[in-house]
């Protein structure tokens, strides 16, 4: 019974993944250091001439790791997905993955997460996200 019941939880997850994926659309971006972070863009339904929206970006947890560029839409891609949240709420909404051995603020796990140090540089990956969100930023039609 309780090998049922994981496998069904599994088989809802993927659903989600796949159903999201619809929306979505993968991309890859390559910074100026020649980086590459796979990410998922979902973009208003009718953009307007003239209008902004807001730029939304979602980081995951550590669990969604990867190079699938699917994981990262697990959890909270469906909630831009809503039609209600869509027609109100029109927005660039894009959800970079982070590697599967990185991390998006460290550049190994950390010996404590109470003694962080303070001084630590950007990571690869978070450079990459930091230049993608500037590519949007140059888009006359993100806020």
């Amino acid at each position: 019974m309780k090998r049922l019941f994981i496998s069904l939880i599994v088989a809802l997850a993927c659903s989600a993944v796949s159903f999201g994926q619809n929306a979505y659309e993968p991309k890859t971006f390559t910074d100026s250091e020649g980086y590459n972070v796979n990410y998922q863009e979902l973009v208003p339904e009718s953009v307007k001439p003239g209008k902004k929206y807001p730029l939304i970006i979602f980081m995951h947890g550590a669990g969604e790791r990867g190079s699938d560029n699917k994981l990262q839409l697990l959890i909270g891609a469906q909630m831009f997905l809503n039609p209600v949240n869509r027609e109100k709420h029109p927005a660039y909404v894009i959800f970079p993955q982070c590697p599967k051995e990185e991390y998006w603020a460290f550049s190994k796990r950390p010996d404590s997460f109470i003694h962080l140090k303070a001084d630590q540089t950007i990571t690869p990956v978070s450079n990459a996200v930091k230049e993608l969100i500037d590519t949007y930023l140059a888009n006359p039609n993100v806020d």
